[in-house]
């Protein structure tokens, strides 16, 4: 159970750890405790009253992964953290009430086990303690968060990977996902010709769409920032500091010497009697007697039961310390170049061996590999003042939220500042999507410090507000090329589609495409068989092909006996671009299963199963969420 613990612990189970490291005042702590009385609850779930900074914290998480994919909603953002919010609360409880929980023992080893704490490797418990403290916690706290998240991953893996689909199922997921279809359509093309736009009609456009015609939010920031490197270079490595290291790390800067070996093996079966080894023996011995007069390459192909070896005249390339049977190894590195050794005994038989070729091992000189020695000892000793670093500039910077200049005088570095930069995109610093995200935030809004801001695990930021500027309408004069545009379009399209809609209606009662296209002096085209996923059909013409209901002819007698909960062979859709489409499907042609191999049935077989197991644990927490009393209160916006 636990190994299966640790293997998601990049999965499921990671964002809700993560989100106990980072946040320094988890979803559960303290400030659920502090000046609730002055603050109504946005939500109540029983006698649980969840207020607005939890759905904040959740909602600017969710903004910092979308930084840098465009403009986002943030009132439809903040219902989804609200979601959430609701979601992981009855989670919890229901994880409570069934008592779910995870061992010491376990819950020590799935802590040690989290890259997060670990040096070369291997659990740091000064690193552990180190970060748990700079975010303001103790490690009973997060012990108890760790114990509830993976608590709350048990539950929800349980049942959502309980579902499974049936070989009728996959064959008929199979017969519909590789379906071929073909069909032949009409073109109605937007014209590039339109009536020029008035000015009412620019000036009414204009101010219909202002939210379209506004130069983006902006912000500019101070922030003093700590790096492993650069505590690394305040560190001094005199000459013998670094020769000791060198010393220590020696074995780093070795290249062991290589062998390079043929062999000819009389095999033996493990577990084999001694008469059998006295017998192979014997074979060994007669083809050593052979390489007296042959060379050691012939007699291989002729003898040796290593079949692979065998056919390149024994050769098994260059051998290092470790690769082989110790036996083989021992008397290998005991060989001269061009001498083959006594039959040698090992778990596979006899052995014949020959050195066909030394490489010396070689060692790096100190002078060497001076500048990386003296680099390494330098971060290997900085390393525990960095971490004690990241804990006092998290601790000063909160005590002092008005300014970064303590912080900075603490830290012994010079404040710095960014240009202007978007939520979306910025320079140097802003360029790091958590950097813009906690510049955004509330806190760095209201004009406090930001919390500390880890750009990568050896790079730390805390950042306060230097210059906001609010999103602003651009001048009507600015845009007005750009909306005569649009207008000449729109109306251009909207032309397009009334002719569109004409020709389908024809269509409809019967008149044949090519005689609508002729009398239009248009062009009818027709597909080749395509599938859901051709990239050279069109995705306009793709998602509206695989909407349409097969010719009549082809209709199964369910489909025939519900016309109305299906769309006809004949569809009129529009492409991106403006163009009307009127499209007429020809043929529907379903996919033999029984040519998908059984590697591809398996891996579907997975995936609707999880689909399944998916579902059946929304219906449960929809389910959870009925039955307690879950009441969000209305906000004013």
């Amino acid at each position: 159970m636990l190994q299966s613990i640790r293997d998601r612990a990049h999965g499921i189970m990671a964002w809700v750890i993560l989100i106990a490291i980072a946040v320094p005042f988890a979803l559960w702590g303290i400030q659920n405790y502090l000046d609730v009385g002055k603050e109504k609850p946005v939500v109540t779930i029983g006698d649980k009253e969840l207020f607005e900074r939890d759905v904040n914290r959740i909602a600017e998480q969710d903004l910092s992964s979308l930084v840098g994919l465009g403009e986002q909603d943030e009132k439809a953002i903040r219902k989804q953290a609200l979601e959430r919010l609701i979601y992981e609360t009855l989670l919890r409880d229901e994880v409570m009430r069934l008592r779910m929980g995870l061992g010491d023992d376990d819950l020590r080893a799935v802590i040690q086990s989290l890259p997060y704490f670990q040096t070369d490797g291997k659990f740091d418990k000064e690193k552990y303690k180190l970060s748990v403290s700079a975010k303001g916690m103790d490690s009973n706290a997060f012990a108890a968060q760790i114990r509830m998240a993976v608590a709350m991953d048990q539950y929800q893996h349980a049942i959502g990977r309980t579902g499974f689909a049936t070989p009728h199922e996959i064959d008929q997921y199979l017969r519909l996902k590789n379906q071929k279809r073909t069909l032949e359509y009409l073109v109605v093309p937007v014209g590039k010709k339109a009536a020029e736009p008035t000015p009412p009609a620019v000036d009414a456009y204009y101010h219909a769409h202002e939210a379209q015609f506004q130069t983006p939010e902006q912000v500019a920031v101070q922030y003093v920032e700590i790096s492993l490197d650069q505590v690394a270079q305040q560190v001094a490595a005199s000459e013998e500091e670094l020769k000791a290291y060198y010393e220590e790390q020696k074995a780093a800067y070795v290249t062991p010497e290589r062998r390079k070996a043929s062999h000819i093996l009389i095999a033996v079966e493990h577990g084999a009697k001694d008469d059998v080894y006295a017998a192979a023996l014997t074979k060994a011995k007669q083809a050593q007697a052979r390489l007296t007069k042959e060379d050691f390459a012939v007699v291989a192909k002729a003898v040796s039961e290593d079949t692979l070896s065998a056919n390149k005249g024994g050769d098994l390339g260059f051998v290092s310390h470790g690769q082989m049977d110790k036996n083989f190894e021992d008397a290998l590195f005991q060989l001269k170049p061009g001498q083959v050794s006594e039959p040698v005994k090992t778990a596979f038989g006899y052995h014949l061996i020959k050195l066909t070729e030394l490489v010396p091992g070689t060692t790096k000189r100190y002078e060497e590999v001076k500048d990386e020695l003296r680099k390494n000892f330098q971060r290997n000793a900085a390393e525990k003042k960095f971490y004690e670093l990241g804990e006092k500039l998290s601790q000063v910077s909160f005590e002092h939220s008005d300014s970064l200049d303590f912080a900075a005088d603490a830290m012994g570095v010079k404040l710095q500042e960014t240009g202007l930069f978007t939520r979306e995109a910025g320079a140097g610093i802003a360029d790091n999507a958590a950097v813009r995200s906690a510049a955004f935030s509330q806190d760095v809004l209201d004009g406090r410090n930001s919390e500390a801001v880890e750009i990568s695990p050896e790079h730390v930021v805390v950042l306060r507000m230097k210059e906001h500027k609010a999103a602003a309408l651009r001048p009507l004069d600015e845009v007005r090329a750009q909306i005569q545009d649009r207008l000449r379009h729109e109306a251009a399209e909207a032309a397009a589609k009334d002719q569109a809609q004409a020709l389908y209606a024809k269509f409809e009662q019967g008149t044949a495409l090519a005689e609508l296209a002729q009398a239009e002096h248009l062009t009818v085209q027709k597909t080749k068989a395509f599938g859901r996923d051709d990239n050279e059909v069109p995705p306009e013409i793709l998602m509206a092909a695989f909407r349409m209901a097969r010719p009549a002819a082809g209709q199964s007698r369910r489909e025939a006996e519900l016309p109305r909960l299906l769309e006809t062979g004949k569809r009129l859709t529009a492409m991106s671009n403006g163009d009307q489409l009127i499209l007429h499907l020809l043929s529907v042609e379903d996919a033999d299963p029984a040519g998908v191999d059984a590697k591809e049935k398996s891996s579907l077989r997975d995936l609707l199963g999880r689909s399944k197991g998916q579902a059946e644990l929304t219906a449960l927490m929809q389910q959870l969420r009925a039955d307690e009393e879950v009441r969000i209160e209305e906000t004013k916006e």
